[in-house]
């Protein structure tokens, strides 16, 4: 049985692909009124104030970005 995500639930992983600190820590998806999403974490640190130095998890929110399809990619 394959493993279906459930309405209002999601998975981040750790991003093996990362080359630079503008890219993102994790990935992942999650499914909201049934339409799947992708998100992207990045492992930050409050630069300023009272709470400088504490960590927090920055998050982005999009709908899947579609591949262009390039020559290559073609199937024949």
């Amino acid at each position: 049985m394959a493993f279906e995500m459930k309405e209002g639930q999601g998975s981040l992983f750790k991003n093996r692909e990362r080359k630079s600190d503008k890219q993102p820590a994790m990935k992942g998806r999650f499914v909201l009124n049934g339409k799947m999403y992708e998100i992207a974490g990045w492992s930050r640190e409050i630069q300023k104030g009272e709470n400088m130095g504490e960590k927090f998890l920055s998050l982005k929110i999009q709908e899947p970005m579609k591949k262009e399809r390039r020559e290559d990619d073609l199937p024949f």
